[in-house]
């Protein structure tokens, strides 16, 4: 009976010892065709690249009425959207600029209130005054011309530089009229009266408005237009290169099948990481972790995962004074301001709240002397700080 009880329990020893190894050598099995699956997985951007190519065919192969576009009418736009445009500079841009409130005469779009906010802007003088009328009749002599360049454009730099430049004159402009530009929109939307609402409308639209925090927007809008001006709005015209050149950063990433410093091919094991992290159900998703799993696997890598990279970026981005004074007006607290802003338009039951790793971790997608500092801190010129408003 001892004989058979010791047989007994070496049979199970055994059945046990085998059963292990099938499970490692399983798991094995599994590891393997991970890593298998992983290193088959493409570069990212050589799939972007078949999109961008389909994208860009497409979009140049649209007939002008697909773009809103007809060369024979004054705006180069079709008719409809040309009248719209009327009926906006007529409303924007009333001929008597002395007009009060009170006699206004009516204004459908802006609202008399509005007219009379832009009238007492900057002291009631200059061109800041005027500058709901200088958009509108931008739009109305460049906006066809702008749409028509973005179409023809066959890359991302193209687009953005086709933009950038059609934008750069009202930009300087509105780099004049900052900051008070965002105080004289908090007075329009909160005294709302634009004639097409009924009273009953306007006066849900005000009690909507006055319970935004239309503060929070101006310390942020003023900020960053200030870093987009720079001290005397020499950085306009800056920035009408440093966009496209982020852009043509994917346009290489696509074109190009090698890795370097010019392109973002190497983010691509990152990408996929960040897209296996949303697809599992299982990994906390909340806003903190999303902004986490961002900087970690793709914004981190971008300015600091690669040395040699660094120096690269050092040059084209951080030691171009208009970009640092930009990313370093991105701060925690401006961040904030922009949370506060969006719960009082959608609730806190309804949009959440940022919480500290939020307000961290968003500065550093953009300032790379937030993300690494030690890094960038060693190859970074001196730039003349921001002057305060």
């Amino acid at each position: 009976l001892e004989r058979e009880k010791a047989e007994l329990k070496q049979w199970y020893q055994r059945r046990v010892r085998v059963e292990v190894e099938q499970e490692a050598q399983a798991h094995f099995v599994q590891e393997v065709e991970n890593e298998e699956g992983d290193m088959e997985r493409p570069n990212i951007f050589d799939l972007l690249d078949e999109v961008f190519i389909e994208f860009f065919d497409e979009m140049n192969e649209m007939d002008d009425a697909e773009m809103g576009l007809d060369n024979t009418t004054e705006t180069g736009f079709i008719s409809d959207i040309e009248e719209h445009l009327g009926a906006l500079m007529g409303d924007f841009c009333k001929g008597d600029r002395d007009m009060g409130l009170e006699d206004c005469g009516g204004s459908p779009f802006m609202g008399c209130s509005c007219h009379a906010a832009f009238k007492r802007s900057a002291g009631g003088e200059g061109p800041c005054t005027e500058l709901p009328c200088t958009a509108v009749s931008h739009f109305w002599k460049h906006g066809a011309h702008i749409i028509r360049r973005v179409k023809e454009s066959r890359s991302l730099a193209d687009i953005g530089g086709n933009i950038m430049k059609g934008l750069a004159n009202l930009s300087e402009l509105v780099c004049q009229c900052s900051p008070e530009l965002y105080q004289t929109i908090t007075t329009c939307a909160r005294n709302y009266d634009g004639q097409m609402l009924e009273p009953e409308q306007q006066e849900a639209v005000r009690e909507f408005m006055r319970n935004v925090k239309m503060e929070e927007m101006e310390k942020f809008m003023g900020g960053m237009t200030h870093g987009y001006c720079g001290n005397r709005g020499e950085c306009v015209m800056e920035f009408v290169q440093i966009i496209p050149q982020f852009a043509s950063m994917i346009d290489r990433s696509c074109s190009e099948r090698e890795d370097n410093c010019e392109n973002l091919r190497r983010l691509s094991d990152g990408i996929w990481a960040f897209i296996d992290y949303v697809d599992n159900e299982d990994e906390d998703h909340s806003l903190s972790a999303v902004v986490l799993a961002l900087k970690k696997n793709i914004f981190g890598n971008f300015w600091c995962g690669n040395k040699r990279c660094a120096k690269w970026l050092g040059k084209a981005f951080n030691n171009n004074c208009c970009y640092r004074n930009m990313a370093g007006q991105l701060t925690p607290g401006m961040v904030k301001s922009v949370g506060n802003f969006l719960t009082s338009i959608f609730g806190r039951e309804d949009f959440p709240k940022f919480k500290k790793p939020v307000l961290k971790n968003i500065p550093k997608f953009f300032n790379p002397n937030a993300a690494c500092k030690r890094v960038y801190r060693k190859t970074a010129d001196q730039c003349e700080a921001l002057r305060a408003f």
